[in-house]
């Protein structure tokens, strides 16, 4: 058997075994497994290839089949996800550095920029639209109100 024959053999059992895949006696969808597999067990930043190897099926099999079921592709609903975690962590004020490590950004930078495409705008920014306050901002205000308070009584 030649190194070609090989590869043509295990992509065949691969998906022959994907097509037979099934749970307590109901067949699942790849866009079913895909979406637990992402909800539970995923990395933030896992790729295709690791993703189809994990659920079973060819990585445009998957794309397809979550596209139908859910709108968007997997890859759209893992930043999607990632995206919906980081503002959950800016909005109880943990620093953006950590956060972009938390999610799996290599740099800050890249995380805001992705957070900007997201979001129409970088961290910051979009956090004060919502009107909030960080704590240390919080803490600062009160601080500045204290001192002008303090500085009017001894006028």
């Amino acid at each position: 058997i030649r190194t070609g024959d090989v590869d043509l053999v295990a992509n065949a059992v691969q998906f022959l075994l994907s097509c037979l895949y099934l749970s307590k006696g109901k067949r699942r969808t790849a866009a079913e497994l895909t979406r637990q597999y992402l909800d539970e067990q995923a990395p933030w930043n896992i790729d295709m290839d690791r993703l189809s190897r994990e659920i079973g099926y060819y990585r445009e099999h998957i794309t397809r089949s979550f596209l139908h079921a859910y709108n968007t592709t997997p890859k759209q609903y893992l930043q999607t996800k990632r995206m919906n975690a980081a503002l959950e962590c800016l909005l109880r004020g943990e620093r953006i550095c950590d956060i972009s490590e938390m999610i799996g950004y290599q740099s800050t930078y890249a995380f805001s920029k992705a957070f900007k495409k997201h979001f129409g705008l970088s961290p910051e920014p979009y956090i004060k639209t919502l009107g909030f306050i960080s704590p240390a901002d919080a803490a600062a205000e009160k601080w500045s109100a204290y001192v002008e308070k303090e500085n009017l009584k001894n006028h």
